[in-house]
């Protein structure tokens, strides 16, 4: 079952599993190609690290976009997905995360264990496949 904003995404032979954030960078840029706006992604994939649908939960402005943490976990809870990766870009190109930034990934990582289902990165894309990842850098989530 695949909810209206969803993407189901693999399909028998287009199953990719997701490793690093090196990979998962890559996987997510075409979701932000020409993108002028900020975008919140999250990506449910399975036991095997396999990416089961892929949903964009929030779209904000130039310079930030308002997160939901339920709304965060609703694919996730629909998909029976074992764990997350949430993306999100910044127009600007920098991808230095913001204050929010961090505050949004510490929630997401403490709602994530309360419900079973583990963040395992938060990633923001920016030019040129420029990204973060705060798994990279500086959380252990």
């Amino acid at each position: 079952m695949v909810r209206e904003g969803s993407l189901l995404y693999n399909s028998d032979n287009t199953k990719k599993t997701i490793t690093d954030a090196k990979g998962a960078a890559r996987f997510a840029a075409s979701l932000f190609e020409s993108c002028d706006r900020e975008k919140f992604y999250v990506v449910c994939v399975d036991a095997k690290l396999e990416p089961i649908t892929i949903e964009l939960a929030f779209m904000g402005g130039l310079s930030q976009c308002n997160v939901c943490i339920p709304e965060v976990f609703k694919s996730a809870i629909l998909s029976n997905a074992n764990s997350i990766m949430c993306f999100h870009n910044h127009p600007s190109g920098d991808v230095k995360p913001s204050r929010e930034d961090r505050k949004v990934t510490q929630r997401i990582k403490e709602a994530g264990e309360l419900l079973g289902i583990k963040l395992m990165d938060h990633i923001i894309i920016g030019d040129n496949g420029d990204y973060y990842s705060f798994r990279e850098n500086e959380y252990e989530v």
